[in-house]
């Protein structure tokens, strides 16, 4: 298993973190992540950026003995990648972050054709909500949105789904279904592979947000029969912020459907212009949703957080951080005027309220919390399409990640007891 250890901090930086529960956030990175990014940049600084980009591409070894394709260096995420997800290479392309790539994703689906239906869950996230509603205006297909139910369980209501893509609509396009698979505030696990088979078999376009469950579940996306997914780099898989990735099945890749349109960005690496009539031909690759402009050490930091991951083993990532997290809401369960809003899933979030028992507000619990040593985060209320809840009263966040240890649990418990005894809980 690889070395847990954090690199040291700065000395310039102060109130540091002994305890780290915020992985569904931003998890600190591996020393490995550091070293990779930090000597890309200081190439940057002895040669410039972009011949520091081409030394780096003549030393990566080939595939094969090949001319250098990035899809092949190691030292770039596409391989780990395709090896954490199961997919191709080919398939998957770089971002800002997840909620880039979900954007990517969705702003190339023509949704104005008539008799379209865009299904999403009730739970799905607010930052997708935005882009969807966004673009669903853009295309004057508002009236295309159906949003389905959830369970009392927080689970999906894939019945409810069923229902809606039985009803025939002939000549319809394909429709387009969303799912948030591991919400930002809840621990259940959705129904992925579920949803995804129903949306197969209707010949529609599933499109998954993985952001929260990439590097926390072992995860195969052709099996979950998704066709995007977006992931990002800086929660459980431990990578840098800014840096993403968007998976496209091969067969939006190969067969694209009507509604499949060009990326709504392109530059000169990621299309061509066909001599003669200078038509816009994108990229036969997924790499069509990526600019020629980004951040090798970026790319750098992600490969080398994703190929940590591998190391250790997802599985055993997952098997960890549940126990953590099990441990976690046992002990919070038990401080008198304390109320669990998590779920009680299988995700490794733990989420926590006192404020309706008459106790202080999340942010205060967090400031004290942070002034111990000890990383949450604070999850506002209404993350989702049910406006009753965006009145509700915040949550603080426990996402214990594989590396923190049972006594680092059982001290972060204490400490939230304490908390509330001293504000008169």
């Amino acid at each position: 298993m690889a070395a847990p250890l954090c690199p040291p901090l700065p000395s310039a930086v102060d109130g540091a973190i002994s305890i780290h529960l915020n992985a569904a956030g931003a998890s600190p990175s591996p020393p490995s992540v550091l070293e990779a990014i930090t000597e890309h940049l200081q190439r940057e600084v002895a040669l410039g950026a972009y011949e520091a980009s081409h030394r780096l591409a003549r030393s990566s070894p080939a595939n094969g003995g090949a001319p250098y394709s990035k899809l092949f260096d190691p030292s770039l995420p596409y391989l780990p990648l395709s090896r954490l997800l199961s997919v191709r290479p080919s398939c998957l392309a770089l971002t800002q972050s997840a909620q880039h790539a979900f954007n990517l994703a969705v702003s190339s689906l023509d949704l104005s054709q008539p008799g379209q239906r865009v299904l999403a869950f009730g739970g799905e996230y607010r930052g997708n909500i935005a882009q969807l509603r966004a673009h669903l205006k853009r295309c004057e297909a508002e009236e295309a949105l159906t949003v389905l139910p959830m369970l009392p369980s927080g689970l999906a209501d894939v019945e409810a789904l069923e229902a809606a893509l039985a009803d025939p609509r002939p000549g319809a396009p394909p429709p387009v279904v969303l799912l948030c698979h591991v919400n930002t505030c809840r621990s259940v696990v959705q129904p992925a592979a579920a949803v995804g088979s129903l949306v197969a078999a209707a010949g529609g376009i599933f499109v998954l947000d993985a952001c929260q469950s990439a590097g926390m579940l072992p995860l195969d996306l052709p099996s979950l029969r998704a066709d995007f997914a977006c992931l990002t780099s800086r929660k459980w898989l431990r990578g840098p912020r800014g840096i993403g990735a968007l998976y496209v099945s091969p067969r939006l890749l190969e067969r694209p459907p009507a509604t499949l349109l060009p990326p709504p960005s392109l530059d000169h690496s990621s299309a061509a212009l066909a001599r003669g009539s200078g038509e816009v031909v994108p990229n036969e690759t997924a790499a069509r949703y990526e600019l020629w402009e980004s951040s090798p050490a970026l790319a750098l930091g992600f490969a080398a957080a994703v190929s940590e991951a591998l190391d250790v083993g997802v599985g055993e990532i997952a098997a960890l951080s549940r126990e953590r997290a099990g441990r976690l809401r046992g002990g919070l369960g038990g401080i008198g005027g304390l109320n669990l809003v998590d779920g009680g899933g299988e995700a490794p979030i733990v989420a926590f309220e006192a404020e309706t028992g008459g106790g202080p507000p999340a942010a205060e619990i967090h400031r004290a919390l942070v002034g111990r040593g000890i990383a949450g985060s604070v999850s506002p209320a209404g993350h989702s399409f049910d406006e009753g809840e965006w009145g509700g009263v915040s949550a603080v966040r426990f996402s214990p990640h594989w590396f923190v240890t049972e006594g680092q649990v059982d001290e972060a418990v204490e400490a939230v007891r304490q908390i509330l005894e001293s504000k008169g809980n």
